[in-house]
């Protein structure tokens, strides 16, 4: 792979539910309740994933990674 291209490719990589809640910190079911609008734990700003195939769904790395420097701060 010609290593210019590798900062692109990091940045469009694609991450699995099991590394998103590595990365996040939160559990399985509070993600997909913060995709969900009727949901009390609802988070209009969380990444939606994106489909990879019939029953499989993954999200950009460089979301995920900008919703976790979004959050706010705890002392």
């Amino acid at each position: 792979m010609d290593k210019s291209n590798l900062p692109q490719y990091e940045a469009n990589r694609l991450i699995r539910l099991q590394d998103v809640m590595r990365m996040t910190g939160i559990s399985r079911s509070l993600v997909y309740a913060k995709m969900k609008p009727t949901s009390k734990c609802f988070d209009a700003t969380f990444p939606r994933p994106v489909k990879i195939s019939k029953r499989a769904v993954a999200w950009q790395i460089k979301q995920i990674e900008r919703w976790i420097a979004d959050r706010p701060k705890v002392a």
